[in-house]
């Protein structure tokens, strides 16, 4: 199931050269990422399965020039969890990145 998340994540970003999804850690229920444009560290990624439930998640990482305002993780019934729902959350997440302040 997790592996589905993944895959749908990286075909997300398929064909968008600019972006880079990188593994950065995963254990049995849960994969993270850093996500890079351009190859700069943007913000970190997680994707688990929660009680039936696909779930993406962003963080704030060390080394990048963004922070992320609050929210709420993005998550859908497994079942619902296709690239439509994948591209809205990804989205989702894009909105809370925010340049550190100065």
């Amino acid at each position: 199931m997790l592996a589905h998340l993944v895959a749908l994540a990286l075909s997300a970003f398929e064909g968008r050269t600019e972006f880079e999804l990188a593994e950065e850690g995963a254990t049995r229920d849960i994969k993270r990422f850093v996500l890079k444009i351009h190859g700069k560290r943007v913000f970190g990624i997680t994707l688990r399965i929660e009680g039936g439930r696909a779930v993406l998640d962003a963080h704030a990482i060390e080394r990048s020039s963004y922070d992320l305002s609050g929210g709420e993780a993005a998550s859908a019934d497994f079942e619902a969890a296709d690239g439509t729902w994948m591209a809205g959350a990804l989205q989702q997440q894009f909105s809370r990145v925010r340049l550190h302040a100065a």
